[in-house]
């Protein structure tokens, strides 16, 4: 009997976006450079720099020096939203 094919209902760059955090929250990959975070995580060039730029927007992570860090944050700090949610 054939078994069914588990779906994956990922979404890829959202996926790579967590990796990407993930990854900077591990104390030896603390400050990495945009290659390195490319090739360590074998995502590609461009995509990594679109999934930064987006998470630098979002006051995420910062680049500095070439080498890209989480910003510190905790649950309690407030997130800047793309919309007004006064009502």
């Amino acid at each position: 009997m054939e078994q069914k094919k588990q779906r994956d209902y990922t979404i890829e760059v959202v996926d790579n976006a967590v990796t990407i955090l993930l990854a900077l929250g591990v104390p030896e990959y603390i400050q990495l450079s945009l290659k390195e975070i490319s090739t360590t995580l074998n995502i590609s060039s461009n995509i990594t720099f679109r999934v930064l730029k987006t998470l630098e927007k979002r006051q995420l992570v910062e680049e500095v020096n070439g080498k890209w860090q989480v910003l510190p944050r905790t649950l309690s700090s407030p997130i800047p939203l793309p919309f007004s949610h006064d009502r």
